[in-house]
């Protein structure tokens, strides 16, 4: 996550694509939690959101076959969402790997390439691994008909680089809010966008965390709520204010916390 940030601040056209959600294995935690976490001025905004399927493949640094990979030397990288998703091919011929968490899949790719080793493998995106010469073992071990869905950064979104919007378009602002990890508070934030009149396009929930110092309400939730609108127009600027208003079911203000990150726009 750090990376992609990083490079899209820096470099030239300053594009970066960040993974959040999953039809299959759900939310993508790291990311959906970076998010949140970071300051607006710290993150580029978000520009677009792409959904669509991806190819998940058994990679190698060698030609091998999967009979002969199924020892309990054999270790496999992958990021969490991806190697969930292909839990039920992992199962069916490969049960004696061993299978190890890797921060981000293509990372996951580069790892066991530079391992250069017959016993390790890596589960990643298909044009990932076939674009770092990766040796593709078995394609399409994830199922079919299932979406990975991702936000895009612009350092500057005043360059047009990306298609023009179509008439049918509608923007939609992705909003970072914060709230106590309590039965009913993130129904708080939905009732606020109902009463103003706001569309809540869908919401991406993240792990609790323990980032404040309050201890009585150390135990936070957040999430990314795609709001139907302009992210800086009146009723926009109403529900944040709104939500940042919000008292917790014991009676305390906060910490409710409501942030803007982009928009994009959505058919």
């Amino acid at each position: 996550f750090a990376q992609v940030v990083g490079k899209s601040r820096s470099n030239d056209p300053g594009l970066g694509v960040i993974a959040v959600n999953n039809t299959l294995s759900g939310v993508v935690v790291n990311s959906a939690t970076q998010l949140v976490r970071y300051r607006p001025s710290e993150l580029p905004p978000i520009v677009a959101r792409v959904d669509l399927g991806v190819s998940l493949s058994l990679a190698g640094s060698i030609e091998q076959d999967l009979e002969s990979l199924n020892t309990e030397e054999v270790v496999c990288l992958g990021q969490r969402p991806a190697l969930d998703q292909c839990m039920d091919f992992m199962t069916q011929f490969l049960p004696k790997v061993k299978l190890i968490e890797s921060e981000e899949s293509t990372k996951a790719i580069r790892d066991m390439l530079e391992a250069n080793s017959s016993n390790v493998l890596a589960i990643g995106p298909t044009f990932a691994a076939v674009g770092l010469k990766a040796t593709i073992i078995h394609e399409q071990i994830n199922p079919k008909g299932h979406e990975t869905s991702f936000y895009v950064l612009q350092r500057d979104p005043r360059i047009q680089l990306l298609p023009e919007a179509d008439s049918g378009d509608v923007p939609v602002s992705v909003n970072s809010i914060g709230f106590p990890e309590q039965e009913g508070e993130k129904e708080k934030v939905l009732q606020v966008a109902s009463d103003i009149g706001l569309d809540v396009e869908r919401v991406i929930d993240f792990a609790q965390g323990d980032f404040t110092r309050d201890a009585d309400l150390r135990k936070r939730g957040g999430g990314l709520f795609d709001v139907v609108g302009d992210p800086y127009d009146e009723k926009m600027y109403e529900f944040r204010k709104r939500v940042n208003q919000l008292k917790t079911n014991n009676g305390r203000t906060g910490p409710f916390t409501a942030k803007v990150l982009g928009s994009y726009l959505w058919h």
